[in-house]
C-alpha cells in the first residue's frame, strides 16, 4: 500500500480545539478563495503535533492560488488585508471576556460565544494560511519570485543577499517589536533606578516605586498574550520584570536601542527606494517587490491575532472548567458538540471524561475533502502508523548540516534543543538554539542565542523573521538539525554559507 498522507511540519503547545478549527477551516476555501479543498490533518500527542497532508492536493491549491495572483497583482495583498481585518474583529469580540463576570452567563450564552469565536478563528485561518500554502516544499511563490528578480539584477553574491534582506525586512512593526519598543520606553523612563530594579523583587518594587510597578502592570495588561500562542501560559508582571532585568544585565541602554530600531527602519526604507530605482521593475515585478516585506510582516501577524483571542478565551474556558469540574486542558480537549451538551446539562458523563482524557493523550483531526474526522487514543496512533509515511531515517553521526541562510553571521557555542516553553530554562547566554520550528512562545530563549538553527522553514518563516530582527546568525530548512544534534554538542555556525559543523559531541 502507498500511503498518501505525508508529514510536513511539527509544532508544540497546540490543544485539540485549535487543531480542530485549523483543519475545519479548509472547507471554507471554495467559498472564500474560489479554490479546491487541500487534504490536511493534525496528529497530537500531549499537545505536541505533527502536520500531515496529501501533497498532491496541497500542490493543486498552491497552483490555484498562484494563478489568482498572476491574474490579479493585488490578490495576495487583499487576502492579507482580509486576514488583518477579521483578526481585529475577532480580538474586539473576545476582549470583553477578560473583564466580564462570566459566572452570570447562561450555558446558551457561553455556547454562543464559543461558536462565534470558532467562526472568527476559522475565517482568520482561511485568509492567513494562504501564505503558508504559497510556501510549498522547496518553492515559495513570493520568496522564489523575489529571488528570480534580484538574480537578474545582481550578479555578486553579497549584493544579492543584501538586497534580499532589504526587500524582506518588514517596515511595519510586529506586535512583538511593538512590545519590545514599549518595554524599552518603560525602562528608559525609570532608567535612573535601574540598579534598584535589577536587585529587588516585584513585591519590594511595588512598595517602594508604585509608579514603576503601575507602568509595568499596564504593560502586562496590554501584552500578557505576547508569547501565549494557543495555550499559554500568559505573561505576568514578574515575567516582564525579568526581561527588563535581562536588558539591564546585558548593559543595554534603552535610548540607544530605541534609536537603533528607528535608524534601521529609516535606512531600510532609503535603501529600498534606491534599489527599486536601480531595478526599474515592470508591473509584475513591482508587485512582488512590494509584497515581499508585507508577507514577512503578515505571516506572524495572523498568528498574533489568534494568540490574543486564545488568551481571551482562556477566561471562558476556565469558567467552563469550573462548572463541569474539569481542568483547563480538559476543556480545550472537548469536541464542540460534547462541550455544548455538557454545558446545557451542567455535568459531564464518565464516558465523555474518558474520551476527553484520551483526546488529550492522542488525537487526530483530518479532512479528506468531504468532512472533518476525529480519531483519538489507539485509533489515532494506528492511523499515524498505517496511513502516514514514515519519516526518513537520518545518520546521527553526521558532522555537517546544510540549510538556507536566514540571517548572516558566524557563531560558536553549545547546542540546546528548544521546541517548547518547557525547554527554555536550559538556554544560557551564547548557546545555539536548535528547534524543529521556532514559535513566538520561545522568543525569550531566542534572544539569548548566539545563533538559531531550524529544521523547517524558508526565508520568511518565524525563525528567519525573528533572527533578522535580533541580527542573530540563523540557518533554516536544515530538515535534520534536531535529529542529529543534541544538548551540549559544541557546534560552529557559518550562516553566511548555511553550514553547521559539529566540533565536539556532548558526553
Amino acid at each position: 500500500m502507498i500511503n498518501k498522507w505525508e508529514r510536513f511540519a511539527k509544532d508544540t503547545n497546540s490543544p485539540f480545539i485549535r487543531n480542530y478549527l485549523t483543519v475545519n477551516h479548509f472547507f471554507r476555501y471554495p467559498e472564500l478563495m474560489g479554490t479546491s479543498v487541500p487534504s490536511f490533518g493534525i496528529f497530537s500527542h500531549k499537545n505536541d503535533i505533527i502536520y500531515i497532508c496529501m501533497m498532491d492536493k496541497w500542490k493543486k491549491v498552491h497552483e490555484e492560488l498562484k494563478s489568482k495572483q498572476a491574474k490579479d497583482h493585488m490578490f495576495i495583498k487583499s487576502i492579507i488585508n482580509k486576514a488583518n481585518k477579521t483578526g481585529e474583529e475577532m480580538n474586539n469580540f473576545t476582549k470583553n471576556l477578560v473583564s466580564e463576570d462570566l459566572k452570570n452567563l447562561s450555558a446558551e450564552e457561553i455556547i454562543k460565544i464559543i461558536k462565534k469565536f470558532a467562526d472568527f478563528d476559522e475565517k482568520v485561518y482561511s485568509y492567513g494560511i494562504v501564505l503558508p500554502l504559497l510556501d510549498l516544499e522547496d518553492f515559495s511563490f513570493v520568496e522564489t519570485s523575489l529571488m528570480n528578480i534580484l538574480k537578474k539584477n545582481f550578479r555578486d553574491e553579497k549584493d544579492l543577499k543584501e538586497s534580499y534582506e532589504i526587500f524582506t525586512f518588514p517596515l511595519n512593526y510586529s506586535f512583538a517589536k511593538g512590545q519590545e519598543i514599549d518595554l524599552l520606553g518603560l525602562l528608559l523612563k525609570y532608567y535612573a533606578i535601574r540598579e534598584y530594579i535589577f536587585s529587588k523583587s516585584l513585591t519590594e518594587i511595588k512598595n517602594d516605586y508604585p509608579d514603576f510597578y503601575n507602568s509595568l502592570k499596564k504593560h502586562t495588561e496590554r501584552y500578557a498574550w505576547i508569547y501565549y500562542v494557543y495555550a499559554g501560559p500568559a505573561y505576568a508582571e514578574n515575567n516582564f520584570l525579568e526581561i527588563i532585568k535581562d536588558i539591564i544585565r546585558r548593559g543595554m541602554n534603552p535610548k540607544n536601542e530605541l534609536d537603533k530600531i528607528e535608524r534601521q527602519n529609516i535606512d531600510i526604507k532609503k535603501k529600498k527606494v534606491e534599489l527599486i530605482k536601480k531595478i526599474n521593475p515592470n508591473e509584475t515585478e513591482r508587485a512582488i517587490l512590494e509584497l515581499a516585506s508585507l508577507v514577512v510582516w503578515a505571516k506572524p501577524r495572523r498568528k498574533d491575532y489568534q494568540s490574543i483571542s486564545y488568551y481571551h478565551m482562556e477566561f471562558i474556558f476556565n469558567e467552563i472548567g469550573r462548572r463541569l469540574k474539569i481542568n483547563l486542558e480538559q476543556v480545550r480537549s472537548m469536541p464542540l458538540d460534547m462541550l455544548e451538551k455538557s454545558l446545557k446539562e451542567g455535568k459531564i458523563s464518565k464516558n465523555n471524561l474518558k474520551i476527553i482524557n484520551e483526546i488529550l493523550e492522542y488525537h487526530l483531526c483530518y479532512e479528506d475533502g468531504k468532512e472533518i474526522k476525529i480519531l483519538y487514543g489507539n485509533e489515532a496512533k494506528r492511523f499515524l502508523q498505517e496511513d502516514v509515511k514514515e519519516e526518513a531515517t537520518v545518520d546521527k553521526d553526521i558532522m555537517e548540516i546544510k540549510g538556507t541562510t536566514a540571517c548572516r553571521g558566524k557563531a560558536r557555542g553549545h547546542a540546546k534543543i528548544v521546541n517548547s516553553t518547557q525547554d527554555m530554562d536550559k538556554m544560557n547566554e551564547g548557546d545555539i538554539l536548535i528547534s524543529a520550528a521556532t514559535t513566538p512562545a520561545i522568543v525569550p530563549a531566542m534572544k539569548k542565542a548566539s545563533a538559531i538553527i531550524a529544521d523547517e522553514g524558508g526565508l520568511t518563516c518565524h525563525a528567519a523573521i525573528v533572527s533578522r530582527e535580533l541580527n542573530t546568525p540563523c540557518v533554516v530548512g536544515t530538515k535534520i538539525a534536531t535529529k542529529v544534534l543534541k544538548d551540549g554538542d559544541l557546534i560552529e555556525v557559518d550562516a553566511d554559507k548555511g553550514i553547521v559543523k559539529v566540533l565536539e559531541r556532548a558526553k
